[in-house]
């Protein structure tokens, strides 16, 4: 702080603009004095006199020691002592919170968190961007290239091993089965599949967001188990979305079937069709493909959707947490499009740019506040 930045804020207590916060940091050391001396010490007195002791220690003339110092010099010594150190404290306070807020805006996509599970239960982190062959615990080998994984057909297939590929970074990572059929699995997302597929049905399980490049085979049927659902292939593409409560199926190609597991009630879907399952409850409804593959794109494409489901995506995406200032603002609808493969400081800007809601940095989470 410096003797101008001093005198400005004793000069604001003096004609009555200064903020409470500092009224009450001066009064603290006024009242020092106060329980010791019947005289009342006006600001005028506290301005003058702190400017003398701000000048004298600036020239080396007075030590910036208080206890051998008449008592009022001494209150103004420790008002500049304070004020400087305190001031101080303040500025890296501030400097701090300016710095994580800048971090945070500076995020990009999490590049970590692929992990494989062996059968046996052991995990092994994988470099999503590493290339090469890997020969894991239970004999199996993997090779990594271009950020997709796929098997050694020519392994002994005697063994009937699962694996579970979990993919917790915030990039896309693609899969390719044994059979051929492709998967890339979005952020938190996960699939579980047999290494070698060997039963009838080729069955495989997932959570989060998939989406699937079958190769048909119709004497052996390709199975997806999703929450209170499978989905069976017919010679097809299509794409899973099952974040939330519900899950959505969204046919791109070919033609697929959606079947409740507890009532067996089903749809069979024609290109461009979506099925809602919640609860027991399955709607088909016309889909928005582009919105539906985006995140294949490496984009996210809103079309009247609310804020609170979009911040959502942007959440798993970056490994960011939103606090709101009020529910209300998760219903607010936007249109439009931002790349997911950027810094987060793109995304919020393209929300600020709407003059709907602004963001503020704070005790490491990104608080969504209205726009003034």
């Amino acid at each position: 702080m410096t003797e101008t930045e001093l005198k400005k804020l004793l000069k604001r207590i003096e004609d009555g603009t200064a903020t409470d916060e500092e009224k009450a940091f001066l009064e603290g050391w006024l009242l020092q004095y106060a329980q010791d001396n019947e005289t009342a010490y006006q600001p005028a007195e506290i301005l003058a006199d702190a400017a003398m002791v701000w000048d004298n220690i600036a020239t080396g003339h007075l030590k910036p020691t208080v206890n051998s110092l008449w008592p009022r010099i001494a209150v103004a010594a420790s008002i500049v002592l304070a004020m400087t150190i305190g001031g101080y404290i303040l500025l890296e306070k501030q400097a701090v919170q300016k710095q994580a807020a800048m971090n945070i805006e500076r995020l990009v996509p999490k590049q970590s968190g692929l992990v494989l599970t062996l059968s046996t239960g052991k995990r092994i982190a994988l470099n999503p961007s590493a290339s090469g062959n890997t020969r894991v615990a239970d004999g199996t080998q993997l090779h990594q290239k271009n950020g997709e994984i796929s098997y050694d057909v020519g392994i002994a297939n005697n063994e009937s091993l699962t694996h579970t590929l979990a993919n917790n970074s915030g990039n896309k990572y693609s899969l390719a089965l044994a059979d051929g059929t492709e998967v890339y699995l979005d952020a938190q997302s996960s699939i579980t599949y047999p290494v070698h597929f060997k039963a009838q049905l080729r069955e495989v399980s997932v959570t989060g967001q998939a989406y699937f490049k079958v190769k048909h085979n119709a004497s052996h049927p390709f199975v997806v188990h999703v929450k209170n659902q499978t989905v069976e292939d017919i010679g097809t593409e299509f794409n899973i979305r099952a974040y939330e409560s519900d899950a959505a199926t969204t046919l791109i190609e070919g033609s697929v079937r959606v079947r409740l597991s507890a009532t067996g009630k089903d749809a069979l879907l024609k290109p461009g069709q979506q099925a809602v399952v919640t609860g027991n409850k399955l709607v088909v409804k016309e889909a928005d493909l582009e919105e539906t593959a985006d995140w294949l794109q490496g984009k996210l494409i809103f079309s009247h959707r609310e804020l609170g489901d979009i911040l959502e995506d942007v959440s798993r995406i970056y490994g960011v947490q939103f606090a709101w200032q009020n529910e209300g603002l998760k219903a607010i609808k936007f249109n439009g499009a931002v790349s997911r493969t950027r810094k987060l400081a793109a995304i919020l800007e393209f929300f600020r740019n709407t003059n709907k809601v602004n963001f503020l940095i704070k005790d490491n989470r990104v608080q969504v506040i209205k726009a003034q």
